[in-house]
């Protein structure tokens, strides 16, 4: 006669405590094998119920509890808009960018960054009170970064090694001064 897994080794009743055959049993591996499973000594499938106790019963309810989880699951995403898009369904997240992205604060690259098709910016000259705030504002200042002085009235243009004035960067501005234009335009 079959009993519980607790009964025969002496320990306490287990969230899985299943049948087992007696050590006086007839050697019937099928037998053991179908008690233990669903619970229930000579099981015949078509007319018993397994126990609840059974690793039958315990694997159907996780079965069915996932299942449950699966179909009803509400899964919240939320993303800044013109930052990311997310979508969701059931086992599955996407995460990707819009067509048109909006970065409200810094944006740093640590490598190589690629542009594909014209580049757009509403970027003006900076306006700095003097040279002191354009040095503590723009501190890595990249080569053609351009900058007005409001103490001097001068536009100023990081040559990428120092500030020059727009008037003395390069050749042509080297070459022109303000008798150069008015001899061009015949004045």
């Amino acid at each position: 006669m079959a009993e519980l897994i607790s009964i025969a080794s002496n320990y306490p009743a287990t969230e899985f405590d299943t049948l087992i055959p007696q050590l006086t049993d007839p050697a019937d591996i099928r037998e053991a094998f179908l008690a233990y499973h669903f619970g229930v000594s000579n099981f015949d499938g078509s007319t018993d119920t397994p126990s609840s106790d059974s690793i039958h019963s315990h694997i159907k309810a996780f079965k069915d509890l996932l299942e449950g989880i699966a179909a009803s699951a509400v899964l919240s995403l939320s993303g800044t808009a013109n930052e990311i898009t997310l979508s969701g369904s059931t086992g599955y997240v996407t995460i990707g960018l819009p067509d048109d992205v909006t970065i409200t604060d810094d944006l740093t690259v640590g490598g190589d960054l690629s542009i594909v098709g014209p580049v757009r910016a509403n970027v003006g000259i900076n306006v700095f009170a003097n040279s002191s705030a354009r040095n503590s504002s723009l501190t890595s200042p990249v080569e053609g970064t351009l900058a007005y002085l409001q103490d001097t009235n001068q536009q100023t243009i990081y040559s990428g090694t120092a500030w020059v004035g727009i008037e003395n960067h390069g050749t042509l501005g080297a070459k022109i001064d303000n008798t150069e234009v008015l001899a061009l335009l015949g004045l």
